[in-house]
């Protein structure tokens, strides 16, 4: 990842990040693989090693990637949905980088471009038992509610609302 933004994780590793590029699709897929079937379930709500069907409908708005020592441990993207003005917010870091800053982070990264492009709203949907997207929701000002579907959540974070995002780092 050229040309990216440092961030200092809570273990003081320093990582990357950076727009994904297409030169970036073998590294996210090994991610992919590396991560527990327990991180996949959190992201994809299945634990099967490629996105479901579902999901490659959605066109990334945006992705960051986060990289340490020319390795691939993070990736956040901005999905564009039906409803005009909201997008999907969708995280999977590598376990070992968990629960370390790196999600809130990219999360800010991703609003602040929702921002540019002129959305009104990010969403998230996560399960109810991702207590680490729970939180980091909550600790950027998102609304939980359950939705229709049985353990299942939807964090909505009205773009006009958020102003501690602008100027944190």
């Amino acid at each position: 990842a050229t040309a990216g933004r440092s961030v200092r994780l809570a273990d003081g590793t320093q990582v990357t990040v950076a727009p994904l590029t297409s030169l970036d699709r073998e590294a996210v897929r090994d991610l992919h693989e590396r991560c527990s079937p327990e991180s996949r379930r959190f992201r994809y709500f299945t634990t099967a090693p490629t996105p479901p069907p579902r999901l490659r409908g959605l066109a990334p708005a945006h992705s960051l990637v986060a990289c340490h020592e020319d390795r691939l441990v993070g990736l956040a993207s901005l999905l564009i949905t039906a409803d005009p003005g909201i997008a999907e917010m969708a995280f999977l870091i590598e376990d070992r980088r968990q629960g370390m800053g790196l999600g809130t982070a990219m999360a800010r990264m991703l609003l602040r471009e929702a921002r540019a492009r002129g959305l009104t709203e990010v969403r998230a949907t996560l399960l109810s038992d991702n207590t680490r997207m729970r939180r980091l929701l909550i600790a950027l000002g998102a609304a939980l509610a359950y939705t229709d579907e049985p353990g299942v959540l939807t964090g909505r974070l009205p773009l006009g609302a958020v102003t501690t995002l602008a100027t944190a780092s």
